[in-house]
């Protein structure tokens, strides 16, 4: 399944290991995996206009083992979807 990006630059530059810090900080009930909802307010903090769709699309990316959860190891692989929405990630 193929899923278009519309394109949203923030304000500044990031880099990818800032990506995963927000990533890890939306990590609200501390338990080491990001859930739809805590992926939808970091995808919201890196500026996406539907955060919600984004989170999903994320999950449906990274979520190898089907849990519906991202891991610290799945994480890469939203970083790699939040690259491809051009958040002008470097």
């Amino acid at each position: 399944m193929t899923h278009k990006c519309v394109k949203k630059k923030p304000s500044i530059k990031l880099l990818r290991e800032e990506v995963k810090a927000i990533f890890r900080a939306h990590d609200i009930n501390g338990d080491g995996h990001l859930s739809i909802k805590e992926l939808s307010r970091a995808f919201g903090s890196l500026g996406a206009l539907l955060p919600l769709y984004r989170a999903v699309c994320g999950i449906l990316a990274a979520d190898a083992d089907g849990d519906g959860l991202i891991t610290d190891e799945e994480l890469e692989k939203v970083v790699d979807y939040a690259v491809k929405c051009k958040y002008d990630i470097i």
